[in-house]
């Protein structure tokens, strides 16, 4: 049986499909998949692919756990994006100079 932290560690989707595949072929793997499942794979395409009538113990603590992920992921802000001082145009400093000597006089650098 494929390991969950080997599948994640590779992230190849075939790995994923194997993993779903074998955990719903075993009503006892469904709950755990469900349980760990839902940041890397969409929960809602497992739940559909689960046989009718198989009885997973907890199913309904796990759906509402993924629907809670779900939202909070969701919900959750963008990771920043660092500032590329190479992406951003020069600019030109505008100053007043006030000296005696150039008083009310703007310079441009």
């Amino acid at each position: 049986m494929l390991n969950l932290s080997f599948v994640l560690a590779q992230g190849e989707e075939s790995l994923w499909e194997a993993l779903i595949a074998h955990c719903l072929a075993e009503p006892a793997l469904v709950a755990p998949l469900l349980q760990d499942i839902g940041a890397h794979v969409d929960p809602l395409e497992v739940v559909k692919r689960i046989p009718r009538g198989m009885r997973i113990e907890g199913l309904r603590e796990k759906l509402v756990k993924i629907i809670s992920d779900y939202h909070l992921h969701m919900s959750a802000p963008a990771p920043a994006v660092p500032h590329d001082p190479a992406l951003v145009p020069p600019q030109r400093d505008n100053f007043a100079c006030h000296d005696s000597d150039h008083a009310n006089k703007t310079f441009v650098s």
